[in-house]
This record gives structure tokens, sequence and C-alpha cells, in this order.
């Protein structure tokens, strides 16, 4: 997934479906506004594994900064986790956030819907928890180095842990977003802004 500056601010949710409590829509925004002048209108690209919420939290930032979203799965026939060369080209031109979920929080999200959405899980026998566990474990163990090259890194466990959820589960695409927007926030400040970071 990928989002990039566009010109015409967005007037609704891309996401009908998304609601906000007022208050974590206003920092939300506000967060926004204090990331935008660092991001200086390059691209964040969103990578993690399947399910973990990729779609969801790009359309609610490309939403509030303004960006256009763009889904790799439409877009790319290569992929960005697997490809060192994609990874490296990427890095030139903007920003990788990892969205890092628990394995057995992705697990029990997907057996909830069902692995049919979910070409890469599809083939694995068993009880579709176990067969996502299973599967999700494979792709980690094939793509974690390339995680790990993220710019910044968003891990669900531990914004669950500062907000006091009892589990990754129990957050909000909008607490999610917000935490995304603070570790890019993060890393440009530690980077001294775009143009050192080589953009």
């Amino acid at each position: 997934m990928w989002l990039q500056k566009y010109s015409i601010q967005a007037s609704t949710w891309e996401n009908g479906s998304i609601y906000a409590p007022y208050d974590e829509a206003l920092t939300l925004k506000n967060k926004s506004l204090e990331v935008e002048p660092y991001l200086n209108g390059h691209s964040i690209y969103l990578i993690g594994l399947t399910g973990s919420g990729k779609t969801t939290v790009g359309k609610i930032l490309s939403h509030v900064l303004g960006y256009s979203f763009y889904d790799r799965l439409r877009y790319c026939r290569g992929s960005l986790q697997r490809n060192n060369l994609l990874f490296l080209l990427v890095e030139k031109k903007g920003i990788i956030v990892w969205l890092d979920v628990p394995l057995e929080t992705l697990a029990r999200r997907i057996a909830a819907v069902g692995t049919h959405s979910r070409p890469l899980l599809h083939y694995e026998h068993g009880d579709p928890y176990t067969k996502a566990l299973k599967r999700l474990s494979y792709l980690l163990e094939q793509r974690g180095k390339n995680y790990a090259k993220a710019n910044a890194r968003v891990s669900l466990e531990e914004i669950a842990g500062k907000l006091g959820c009892r589990d990754a589960s129990d957050l909000t695409p909008i607490e999610i977003a917000i935490e995304e927007l603070e570790q890019i926030e993060e890393y440009l400040k530690e980077e001294g802004g775009m143009a050192t970071a080589g953009f």
C-alpha cells in the first residue's frame, strides 16, 4: 500500500465504515498537522503481513493527510516485502512504515473472516486459526528481514501496552493511524527532515 500527496483535499473517509470518536478524530487531525510539514509531499509506503491493517489505516492516513491511496495488490505485480531491489527503490522515494501486528492477533482476525479473501493463506489445511497462524509464521520468517529495514515500525503490541489495552485487537484503526504518524514524525526528526534523509 502506498500514499501519495495530491492537491485536492478528500471530503469524506474513503472507507465510510470507519467511525471515530471526536477526541480520536481531533487527535488524529492535530497529529497530521504536526507531521505534514516534515513530509514535504513525499509518499508513505505501508508494509506488513496480510491482515495487518494496511488498507484500513492507509485510507485513514490518506484522508487526513490529503494523499491519494493506492493498493499495491492492484497496481504492482512485484512484492515490496520480498523484492530487495524494489525495496531499495521505494526507500529512495518515500517513507516505509511496517505495521507490526502479533501473529496471534492476525490469525484471530483472519480466522474470524475466513481465508477465502487471502490468497496467500488459502492453501493450508486445518481449522482457520491454525491454518492462518502456520502460514503467517512462514511468511514472517521469509519477509522479516525486509520488514526490519523499514524507516518506521508501528508495533500494535507496544501501542496496546501504552494505551492500557489488554490485547492489540482492542485497538481502533484511528489509534493505529495516530501512532503511525508519531513514528513517521520521530523518524523524520531523527533524520533531520527529508532533505537529510536523501529526498
